[in-house]
């Protein structure tokens, strides 16, 4: 038993400080628990789990503190006035949410019914308002941390939602009706593959673009390349392209005999250093990356390249 409790509290540390998203989880679930008595914290099994919990959760929060990028989110939530708070509303992930659940995650919301369904006819109703306010509590807090709506990044941050909606349906699964859960599974699994098909479309398009860059990378021996001036419909198809130099680095060392690396519209970052390799958000020399699959060029520097003229040559 103590190494399934050593294992137990070793995973879920590890899964609060892989991401500040999965404090919430932890907080929701915790309380999920304590509704339905599975977890009771007048015990010492249960005050053991919640104050393990507690104290890892503020232990990620101080190490987010630190990081540049999850810093300055905690930052923008404790800055905000309580006008801004109230009018969260106006805020693109906000506005967002409902016509993206309507009209993108039928997934969800047919297993939104169906919790709701099964928590009033079960007449749970405090479950019901600690899945329904926790929710929107989650939403409003994503909504005044980000600014510019962008798809792609802001259904990453809708993810936990996923947890809060569906470990009702998990514990009452056996209320469900079995011809009601068969038809539920093949409808979600079927809009699922419906809804695979315009990504598929994207990543194949992005992907291709990234291939005949690194095809022509290859051609004329350039190992490390910035695309300055990349114009505005390429972007929409890289989406966020600060990910390239690490995608490409992985998918031309997997692909040809050597690794490469693109960067865009960043020629400001390269440096006189040649044995530095600009990842997406931070400059690592060379040598510190594994060289059995990365061993990149360090007798060139980054080759500074306007796009039209690349991809004309």
């Amino acid at each position: 038993r103590w190494l399934f409790y050593t294992l137990a509290a070793l995973f879920l540390l590890i899964a609060i400080i892989t991401h500040p998203l999965v404090i919430p989880v932890v907080v929701f679930v915790i309380i999920f628990m304590v509704l339905v008595k599975e977890l009771d914290i007048s015990s010492k099994k249960g005050m053991v789990v919640v104050a393990f919990s507690i104290v890892a959760c503020f232990f990620k929060y101080f190490l987010s503190k630190s990081n540049w990028y999850d810093g300055d989110k905690l930052n923008q939530l404790s800055s905000q006035s309580l006008s801004s708070w109230l009018a969260f509303m106006e805020r693109p992930a906000a506005k967002t949410f409902l016509p993206e659940l309507l009209f993108h995650h039928w997934s969800a919301l047919i297993v939104i019914i169906l919790v709701v369904a099964l928590l009033i006819r079960r007449r749970l109703y405090l479950m019901l308002g600690w899945v329904v306010g926790f929710s929107l509590l989650y939403m409003i807090a994503i909504s005044m941390i980000i600014f510019d709506y962008t798809r792609f990044y802001t259904e990453s941050q809708w993810m936990a939602v996923a947890v809060f909606i569906s470990l009702p349906l998990l514990y009452l699964l056996k209320e469900v009706p079995k011809a009601t859960l068969n038809k539920a599974t093949v409808l979600i699994f079927g809009l699922w593959l419906v809804n695979m098909i315009a990504p598929y479309e994207r990543f194949k398009n992005r992907y291709e673009w990234q291939m005949s860059i690194l095809d022509k990378m290859e051609e004329q021996e350039i190992d490390k390349m910035v695309l300055s001036d990349v114009p505005e419909d390429v972007l929409k198809t890289l989406i966020m392209p600060w990910g390239l130099p690490v995608e490409s680095l992985i998918l031309s060392a997997a692909t040809y005999n050597r690794p490469m690396t693109i960067v865009v519209n960043q020629p400001e970052r390269i440096k006189d250093d040649k044995k530095v390799f600009l990842s997406c958000f931070e400059e690592i020399q060379i040598d510190q990356l594994n060289q059995r699959y990365f061993p990149l060029d360090t007798t060139k520097g980054y080759l500074n390249v306007a796009y039209k003229a690349f991809v004309g040559r």
